[in-house]
């Protein structure tokens, strides 16, 4: 490939004098270019050719390419709100300038306002063409359940430009908390994640505790099993923290017991989705460190994939209690010290119980909207579908 400043340099290193500037005609027959390319300076232009016509592999230009170096300049994306356009002043030292700032104004009358004309726009196109994929997916109702965040101007919903474009701190803005040591930074910093490494690390440590990067990984982080206990203590933190990093791995009856009898209740659950006209997808999961805080981790049991809701991906929690395993979870819930209580006929998970943080938790770190807590003993099976409460996990 070449350029027009190639071009220049290899007549310039050829010896042969040429007017800075001077138009180059290029040689369109081919025989005219091949004695074109015979000129001693112009041998090593990189070109091909047919039985019809001459090509060069690149045009001309008066610079040479550099589109494969990285910006120099550390341009970095942002908001257009941010963004502040103008022309360097040669008295920059005395004269500042404002420039050209972003004037987007909050021009929506309300989210009332909003799906009436969007229910306006898809009634035009489907008297268009009703085949429109856009008549097809979108659906003015979502307006109402979609979840929102607060930005400059309101209220936005989840993945909305407006979110990314309005938010009130940047996308890159990182924060730490403040009279960290030298070795506390150098620590946080090894713990530090990006989206990609994240997703690399829960596809590498889906064997979980079979795993020694899974084991290695969480040793220094705080997971979604001991959210409750952190959340809740009251004293002895230093005891506390050395009690979590001193942890290894350990077995008893109970711990054998839920290893045995997890893959059974994911296949009971399983059977038991499909039968409700539900049918699921059961994935392994491996760990999950949030990029944004990233001594915070969970494992989730299992990832699920509902196909018949809205909402399709989520994640399974399973318990498996050794000491209730020959009655039903419905019958367990009449010991005040089980986990779960009954509810109008059905178990339910105690909200105040470390189990409902840690399942809060799963979703926090994940971004998942349900977690099926699943329950399995050898009487039977309870499925509970839990939501995701912003507030549980804002408090937590």
């Amino acid at each position: 490939m070449f350029t027009r400043a190639e071009l220049e340099k290899h007549i310039s290193d050829s010896g042969k004098k040429h007017r800075h500037g001077e138009h180059h005609s290029l040689p369109t027959g081919l025989q005219k270019a091949k004695q074109f390319l015979a000129d001693e300076y112009l041998h090593e232009i990189q070109t091909h050719s047919d039985q019809r016509y001459f090509y060069f592999c690149a045009k001309c230009f008066h610079t040479l390419q550099n589109w494969h170096k990285s910006r120099l300049e550390g341009i970095r994306s942002q908001p257009v709100m941010d963004v502040v356009v103008s022309n360097p002043a040669n008295n920059a030292e005395h004269v500042k300038k404002t420039g050209v700032t972003c004037l987007l104004t909050e021009a929506r009358k309300g989210e009332s306002d909003q799906k009436r004309k969007l229910e306006q726009l898809l009634h035009s196109l489907e008297q268009h063409s009703s085949t429109l994929g856009i008549t097809q997916v979108v659906d003015p109702s979502s307006i109402d359940t979609s979840p929102v965040v607060d930005t400059r101007f309101g209220q936005c919903p989840v993945g909305s430009f407006g979110l990314y474009q309005l938010s009130f701190t940047e996308s890159n803005f990182t924060f730490t908390p403040d009279n960290l040591t030298v070795k506390e930074m150098e620590l946080l910093k090894s713990l530090t994640v990006g989206v990609i490494e994240a997703n690399k690390m829960e596809e590498k440590t889906r064997e979980q505790a079979s795993c020694e990067e899974w084991m290695r990984e969480r040793k220094l982080r705080f997971t979604a099993s001991n959210f409750g206990k952190i959340s809740r203590r009251q004293r002895n933190h230093t005891k506390f923290v050395e009690d979590l990093l001193a942890q290894k791995t350990f077995s008893s009856a109970a711990v054998e017991h839920g290893k045995k009898y997890e893959p059974v209740a994911l296949k009971e659950y399983e059977k038991h989705m499909r039968k409700m006209g539900k049918p699921v997808k059961v994935l392994k999961s491996g760990l999950f460190v949030s990029p944004k805080v990233p001594i915070l981790g969970c494992s989730p049991d299992a990832k699920i994939i509902d196909l018949s809701c809205k909402d399709r991906f989520g994640l399974g929690e399973v318990k498996c209690p050794s000491s209730k395993f020959h009655v039903t979870p419905l019958e367990a819930c009449d010991d005040p010290g089980f986990f779960m209580e009954n509810k109008n006929g059905k178990p339910s998970l105690k909200r105040s119980h470390v189990y409902y943080d840690q399942v809060q938790g799963l979703m926090g770190l994940s971004g998942v909207p349900w977690c099926d807590f699943i329950v399995y003993t050898s009487k039977g099976l309870s499925v509970e579908r839990i939501k995701f409460d912003q507030d549980h996990w804002n408090n937590l």
